[in-house]
């Protein structure tokens, strides 16, 4: 899938980069504008070592925090674009790392260590002015001890995106489940109110 930005902003004074309107596209056969919305991702780097660092090749950002996430979750049959979209990084993940390296053909390697997701929210996918399902905050202390340090971008953006769908997977599936009991109660209770009504007729 692409990732698009709408802008790009670097400070080389507090070593902080900037991008807006970020967003990842579905995968082939969906038809919600996106899967996955930032207003806004910021990464901080030490402003020292920046140029260094890009020189060499090894980047080490202390922090990234996305603002405003929101995953618009498409199913599709026994699917959805969200399990394809894991599908199809799981497989990318186990090719040897040197076909990787040709296929992204990068050699920056990047060290991520705090991460924070704030405001993120799930809406299915044909309702996008819908009920949007808040997620809350998600996050690592250090997100290199999750996948070591040093890797490729498009490893780590990889890394990234499984553990967010993930999570919002988890938490749309905790709240299919409490949705189908609130009903079964309701149910249950109108149920109860008919019965109840019906034996003081016949009384």
């Amino acid at each position: 899938v692409q990732i698009h930005i709408g802008a790009l902003h670097l400070d080389p004074v507090s070593g902080r980069l900037e991008a807006q309107d970020l967003k990842v596209d579905n995968p082939t056969g969906y038809t919600s504008p996106y899967l996955l919305r930032a207003d806004r991702a910021s990464v901080l780097m030490n402003p020292t070592s920046l140029l260094a660092s890009l020189r060499d090749g090894d980047v080490e950002a202390k922090e990234l925090v996305f603002e405003g996430v929101e995953v618009l979750y498409e199913k599709w049959l026994a699917s959805s674009n969200l399990t394809d979209l894991l599908e199809s990084m799981s497989k990318a993940s186990k090719l040897p790392s040197s076909a990787r390296a040709v296929a992204s053909d990068e050699d920056l390697k990047l060290t991520l260590h705090k991460v924070l997701a704030d405001d993120v929210g799930a809406r299915s996918g044909l309702e996008v002015n819908g009920l949007r399902l808040s997620l809350g905050k998600m996050g690592f202390d250090d997100f290199a001890k999750e996948i070591g340090a040093k890797q490729t971008l498009a490893d780590v953006i990889r890394a990234l995106l499984t553990k967010l769908i993930k999570g919002v997977l988890a938490a749309s599936l905790e709240a299919e489940v409490a949705t189908a009991k609130d009903l079964k109660t309701q149910q249950g209770g109108q149920s109860g109110s008919a019965s109840s009504s019906m034996a003081a007729i016949t009384q």
